[in-house]
């Protein structure tokens, strides 16, 4: 049978991003809403868009309920449905894709798509299913409740979300969700976002004990185990220690030597200790990469700041060509830091001397 695709969602005081939101969904073959209380005129706007709406009261609020609530709203007759909020977007040409893929019916089968974040984090998503997949799970960063018996079909290259947040909006629901995930399941996803959303309540030490009973599980993929030690030295960083935030930076380091951020944090806690050649030979190999992602997103400015730090071990080892070079590299990528400029000008001196 040819593909027909019906969108999904949930909605609530969503008015400013109608008009956006149905501009891209529909170029699906039907859209369906369910409204969660607004109290702007969004339903309204969906309906004079020709979106179908049905309005109910999810109470206490879960996303799985609603997600679920919503994809019963979906007739007969469609085996590709896709989830979307109102402040996401697709790329245009989307539903074209998803129609060209052959789209198993006989066993429970789901699509990953790309997704932006406005910062410009990149991550894959699992948003699209057929009809054998029937449920979400999770109060909250709810996923699809599928076995590993399922065929994922990868669209990443193809398909993407684009994320527009709106960044005033109250965060306490989100924040009393993620209690009652935590409170509910001891997996290492749920683990992961209690330590995310601690830490961004600045609680350092409650963030360092989720992460490390993630990690305690030992049943996370090495992504993960990357972000979980890079949350906790961030959070030792915050607090000041910086003797555990430097042990889990060597942890982080043991795994993946690409992260330049981390490298750069390792070869300045050696340098203000003193310990030079060491930061030189643990770090002068290191295979610096730009990334996109939860951990990292790399700028030129993390690059300069890894020239600078190594060009000062070279400086204090006495190596001043090699220190010259490096700052020269440091200075050509964030020049108007000052304090790299003036790394560059005293590794110049030298060098010349």
């Amino acid at each position: 049978m040819d593909n027909k695709i019906c969108v999904y969602a949930i909605a609530k005081n969503e008015s400013k991003n109608v008009d956006k939101w149905c501009d891209s969904v529909l170029e699906a073959d039907h859209v369906v809403v369910l409204d969660t209380g607004s109290s702007d005129d969004t339903v309204e706007k969906l309906r004079k868009r020709g979106i179908y709406v049905e309005q109910k009261i999810i109470e206490p609020f879960r996303f799985d309920v609603a997600r679920n609530e919503s994809m019963k709203l979906v007739p007969e007759g469609y085996n590709i449905l896709i989830r979307i909020d109102l402040d996401e977007t697709f790329n245009k040409g989307w539903a074209d894709e998803l129609r060209r893929i052959r789209m198993p019916e006989d066993r429970k089968t789901v699509v990953r798509v790309g997704f932006y974040e406005n910062d410009g984090y990149f991550n894959v998503k699992t948003v699209a299913h057929n009809r054998k997949v029937t449920e979400w799970k999770h109060a909250i960063h709810e996923s699809f409740d599928t076995d590993e018996d399922r065929e994922v079909i990868d669209m990443t290259g193809k398909i993407t979300i684009f994320h527009h947040p709106d960044n005033r909006k109250d965060r306490e629901m989100y924040h009393e969700l993620i209690k009652v995930r935590g409170s509910e399941e001891s997996d290492y996803e749920s683990l992961l976002f209690c330590g995310w959303d601690k830490f961004c309540l600045l609680d350092y030490y409650g963030s360092i004990e989720s992460m490390e009973k993630a990690l305690s599980l030992k049943t996370m993929n090495t992504y993960y185990t990357l972000y979980a030690y890079n949350m906790i030295q961030d959070a030792y960083e915050k607090l000041g220690e910086e003797e555990k935030c430097f042990m889990n930076c060597l942890c982080f380091y043991d795994i993946d030597k690409s992260y330049v951020r981390i490298n750069s944090k390792i070869g300045q806690i050696l340098n203000r200790k003193g310990l030079f050649n060491t930061t030189i030979s643990l770090l002068s190999t290191c295979d610096n990469k730009k990334h996109e992602d939860a951990i990292e997103i790399t700028n030129d400015a993390d690059f300069a700041d890894y020239y600078d730090t190594m060009s000062i071990a070279y400086y204090y080892t006495g190596q001043y060509k090699k220190a010259y070079e490096l700052s020269h590299e440091a200075v050509k990528l964030n020049g108007n830091n000052e304090r790299i400029s003036r790394n560059f000008e005293f590794c110049k001196k030298a060098y010349l001397k």
